[in-house]
């Protein structure tokens, strides 16, 4: 059955408006309303007696339009990243490298992993057509993955990351996407991409679930992960980086024990920062201890114990007190980074 069907089958019991595009744009913008162009929309109208309603609904139906559209076109850029890597990755390297660097019978469940991926660029791609018009789903960036393929053991950890971020990602586009058919979409990927990361979790000998709730993160914090891969792209990312990565000065921290972690930036002389440390949609601050190492800077900062139960964390450096939403985060100097916790 053609994707098409199905989602016309589906908008039949969700009533989706459908879309159709009177502009292009040379240049497309990815994000807001000037990605996709001007939209035509039918609104079902109940209980309109006076007219007034109807123009309000079709203006909010297309914003609506231009956010799931930028969500969407997001997913797909990420999903881009994943196929591209995996593709690359096993274009490299053959089974016998898979065997020799001690991986026997890996590569097979990565080779499914690939396909998975591929198969998401390809229903993304045919969602964004069938609701917004040819032309509208974004082509892929260009990604820089050399570093992180230097030998299979550089490609498995890559791995693990890109398959945790895309949790993440999914589980936080949810909140912005407006129609339920996109939300059903997003969490049918996102349980998978779960299923990947605690495949690899697995290769890598580590708890294959490390908590209770996976972590949902805004476009910035995603953006900020993956853009140390991406080479360049012909269209704008939805948002910009926070300030600075941060990046782990050890392999794991403890419950009740500082870790230290590095980043850069301007920091005001006695200005008070915390360590956020999030675990699903839970948050705990404790402050740090700053010191200046090189053009750097050098954060220490406790694990709180109220995280004893849980083996990950998804830790920032912020400048206020308060917790970061999917969208309520311009107090983040630097992060976020995947902080494995043990006894």
């Amino acid at each position: 059955m053609k994707f098409t069907t199905i989602l016309a089958a589906l908008c039949t019991l969700t009533v989706c408006a459908p879309v159709a595009d009177n502009t292009r744009l040379e240049k497309r913008n990815y994000g807001g309303q000037r990605f996709g162009g001007n939209r035509d929309t039918i609104i079902i109208q109940i209980n309109d007696n006076n007219g007034f309603n109807q123009g309000r609904n079709e203006q909010q139906q297309q914003g609506n339009d231009g956010i799931d559209l930028t969500v969407l076109n997001f997913a797909l850029t990420l999903e881009f990243l994943e196929a591209t890597f995996y593709a690359d990755g096993l274009n490299r390297f053959d089974e016998n490298r898979f065997l020799q660097e001690g991986f026997a019978g890996v590569r097979d469940q990565v080779n499914l992993v690939s396909f998975h991926e591929a198969t998401h660029v390809k229903f993304l791609q045919d969602t964004i057509r069938a609701t917004f018009g040819e032309n509208q789903d974004v082509p892929s960036c260009r990604f820089n993955f050399e570093e992180s393929l230097r030998d299979v053991k550089s490609m498995l950890s890559t791995a693990l990351v890109f398959e945790k971020v895309g949790v993440a990602a999914y589980d936080g586009a949810i909140s912005l996407i407006q129609r339920d058919i996109f939300k059903t979409a997003g969490a049918a990927i996102a349980t998978i991409e779960g299923r990947h990361a605690a495949a690899l979790n697995i290769i890598a000998r580590q708890l294959p679930v490390p908590n209770s709730f996976d972590t949902p993160l805004g476009l910035r914090s995603v953006v900020t992960l993956v853009a140390p891969f991406i080479a360049g792209c012909d269209f704008q990312l939805p948002a910009q980086p926070f300030q600075s990565a941060l990046t782990l000065e050890q392999e794991f921290g403890r419950w009740g024990n500082n870790v230290a972690l590095g980043f850069s930036g301007d920091i005001v002389e006695g200005q008070t920062l915390h360590c956020n440390f999030q675990v699903g949609i839970s948050h705990f601050r404790t402050q740090i201890q700053l010191e200046r190492r090189g053009n750097g800077l050098l954060a220490q900062c406790l694990v709180p114990n109220e995280l004893k139960g849980n083996f990950e964390a998804t830790v920032f450096v912020v400048d206020e007190d308060r917790d970061i939403g999917i969208t309520e985060d311009d107090h983040v100097l630097a992060g976020p980074a995947f902080l494995p916790l043990t006894f």
